[in-house]
C-alpha cells in the first residue's frame, strides 16, 4: 500500500483532511460562534478542533457520513466549553443570564413574571433546531442586526431573514400551539 516513507498514506490523509475542512469548516465555525459569541475565539476553537482531527485522522473512515459531521461538531463544542472554563471571560448560558460584554442587560435572578417568561422563551429557543436557534438568540438576545448576523454566519441576508421568519413561526407554534 505504501512505500517505506509512507508517502501514499500521508497524501491520502492530507486529502481526507482537506475534504473535511471544506465540507464541515463553516458548520464548525457557526457552532463555535453560537457558543462563544466571539468571532476570534470561534476561529481559535475551530483551529484547535482541526488540530485534534489531524492528529486522529485515522479514526475517521467515511468523511461523507452524518456520524463524521456529528463527531467534528462535538469536538469543536467541547473545545469551546473548555475555552470558556479556562478563561472564565464569559459565563455559560445555562441559567439564561447574559454578561454586559454582549451589549445586553443583565437578567435578574428573581421570580418576576417578566424574567420567568424571558427565561422560558430562551429555553424554548435552545430546544429548537440549531439552524433557527442560533439566529434568534443572536438577534433577540444579543441585539445583532440581520446584516451583522449574515456576515458572521457567512450567509446571504435573504437567507438570514427567511430563517428568522421560520424560526419565529416555529417558536410561536411551540409557545402557543397551532393557533
Amino acid at each position: 500500500m505504501t512505500d517505506d516513507s509512507g508517502t501514499r498514506y500521508d497524501q491520502k490523509n492530507e486529502e481526507k483532511f482537506t475534504l473535511l475542512f471544506e465540507m464541515y469548516g463553516k458548520a464548525m465555525r457557526r457552532k463555535a460562534y453560537a457558543i462563544l459569541r466571539d468571532r476570534d475565539w470561534a476561529e481559535d476553537a475551530v483551529q484547535i478542533a482541526f488540530e485534534k482531527v489531524y492528529r486522529h485522522i485515522n479514526n475517521i473512515e467515511d468523511p461523507y457520513s452524518h456520524r463524521t459531521k456529528s463527531y467534528l461538531i462535538t469536538i469543536v463544542s467541547h473545545d469551546c466549553y473548555e475555552m470558556l472554563k479556562k478563561n472564565q471571560k464569559y459565563y455559560l448560558m445555562d441559567d439564561c443570564t447574559m454578561q454586559a460584554d454582549f451589549g445586553t442587560r443583565m437578567v435578574k435572578n428573581d421570580n418576576s413574571s417578566d424574567n420567568l417568561y424571558y427565561e422560558s422563551l430562551v429555553k424554548e429557543i435552545y430546544k429548537m433546531p440549531e439552524i433557527y436557534a442560533d439566529l434568534l438568540i443572536m438577534h433577540a438576545v444579543h441585539h445583532y442586526t440581520l446584516q451583522e448576523i449574515s456576515e458572521m454566519m457567512e450567509l446571504k441576508p435573504a437567507t438570514v431573514r427567511k430563517r428568522m421568519q421560520r424560526g419565529r413561526e416555529l417558536l410561536w407554534k411551540i409557545v402557543y400551539g397551532d393557533k
